[in-house]
């Protein structure tokens, strides 16, 4: 119920895009069955979301945000068990590895997923993404984090809050020269 109440705060912090939406909606219905002892079925939970937005904003549909956000997670959801599959498989001993190539197999199955969208709209193709996804990621998970460390602080200690926001600061700076 914790979990969800978060979901649900981060959702309004961040405006409810499109994505955002999805993601909280899905989590929150897998959440749901599992609390109630139901299985869960992931295809079966995009689609519920997917039809829930919809049903309440039809023209969604026609948002490149929705479009690229539910190519990315129906493509993690049919192509990265194939992936995992492969790399499960094989005779790599090195766990790190492993794991940096299951990464990979993620970033990858989103980009096969959204890569007609990303043409369409952005007539680009990033050659480099898969490399860039390896830091940009768990660098946009630690800005997201100490946004909301700095969000809680502010309203407690506003004289700690600016320092982290600096480092936060700092950090986005280095994720966007980066990119």
């Amino acid at each position: 119920i914790l979990t969800i109440a978060g979901l649900l705060c981060f959702m309004i912090i961040t405006g409810i895009p499109a994505s955002v939406f999805r993601a909280t909606l899905m989590s929150v219905i897998l959440i749901l069955a599992f609390l109630s002892g139901r299985s869960t079925n992931l295809l079966n939970s995009i689609a519920l979301s997917a039809v829930f937005i919809l049903c309440v904003k039809p023209f969604e549909i026609l948002n490149p945000g929705f479009q690229l956000s539910y190519s990315a997670v129906l493509s993690i959801a049919l192509i990265y068990p194939v992936i995992q599959k492969v790399i499960n498989e094989t005779s790599i001993k090195n766990s790190l590895v492993k794991n940096v190539l299951l990464f990979v197999g993620v970033s990858l199955s989103a980009q096969i997923g959204t890569l007609p969208f990303t043409l369409a709209y952005f007539n680009k193709l990033s050659l480099i993404s898969l490399l860039a996804n390896l830091f940009v990621i768990p660098l946009a998970g630690i800005i997201v984090g100490l946004a909301i460390i700095t969000l809680i602080m502010g309203s407690l200690f506003p004289s700690i809050a600016i320092y982290i926001a600096i480092v936060n600061n700092v950090i986005t700076s280095l994720m966007m020269d980066l990119v």
